[in-house]
């Protein structure tokens, strides 16, 4: 029995349908190369070259907020005409930064992974290249867009996700392997009108995905993507933030003076 030909309206949606999808496996695997592998970089080059520097202004001005809340308690205590109990103050003030001295620990890790993600050995040219034909190759034929509804693969879909997150290049060498064996090679839709409907669909998530593209390319840290390797920027940013570690010194030298004459006049 001869299969009827298909209409040039149907052909139509079908070389519609394959270059949508071509479209969005490309934009997709830009939008996790930049997450996934652009953003961490460009935040640990970042942290290197100025990391340093802000890590200390943070616990400098830790330092200043302890000493703004003793000083707030100190007053306290002097105006309700109570007794200056130092180490009591201290203690409460210790509970009340619970909060802050976390941000600084969180920080200080945050500024050591970087170091060591800077030092990470790298993927060769190669590597890099066959990860992102792969991570193009299994979209088209896993992504939830274009295949609803279908378990298995988005579940593939998701440990797809993770190994281009992690670069785990025999991850999705494997990957590859399991979708050409376990899934079949089929027609997404037969009909001219569902056809129609489906790509009326994936266009509208491919525009979709382009204005999320846009929005990530113009946050931080893409915005510093041109100046990160510009040591005379770089130089910049750290005198703005050694600028800012001076006037926060000051400030402590002054509340500290502060707090002193408030427990001589006590004494």
């Amino acid at each position: 029995m001869t299969t009827p030909a298909l209409t040039h309206e149907h052909q139509e949606a079908i070389k519609q349908q394959e270059a949508l999808c071509n479209e969005i496996a490309r934009a997709e695997e830009e939008k996790c190369h930049l997450l996934y592998h652009v953003k961490p970089y460009l935040e640990s080059r970042y942290l290197v070259a100025v990391g340093n520097n802000r890590l200390e202004l943070l616990r400098i001005q830790t330092t200043v907020f302890r000493l703004k809340l003793k000083l707030e308690k100190i007053q306290a205590a002097i105006n309700r005409d109570d007794d200056v109990n130092e180490d009591l103050i201290d203690e409460l003030i210790e509970l009340e930064m619970q909060e802050h001295l976390k941000q600084l620990k969180k920080e200080a890790e945050i500024l050591n992974a970087a170091s060591m993600f800077i030092n990470l050995e790298k993927l060769t040219e190669e590597e890099i290249k066959e990860i992102k034909l792969l991570y193009y190759k299994l979209a088209k034929q896993l992504h939830p867009d274009i295949y609803p509804g279908d378990i298995n693969r988005a579940a593939l879909w998701l440990k797809l996700s993770e190994a281009y997150s992690l670069n785990d290049l025999e991850a999705m060498r494997a990957l590859a392997a399991v979708a050409e064996l376990s899934l079949k090679s089929e027609d997404l839709i037969t009909g001219v009108e569902q056809l129609k409907k489906k790509n009326e669909q994936l266009a509208a998530y491919f525009s979709k995905l382009i204005q999320k593209l846009q929005e990530i390319k113009v946050m931080f840290p893409f915005t510093i993507s041109e100046y990160i390797e510009d040591q005379g920027w770089v130089n910049n940013e750290n005198n703005e933030t050694l600028n800012a570690i001076s006037a926060c010194m000051d400030e402590k030298a002054t509340l500290e003076k502060m707090i002193q004459q408030l427990l001589n006049n006590e004494q």
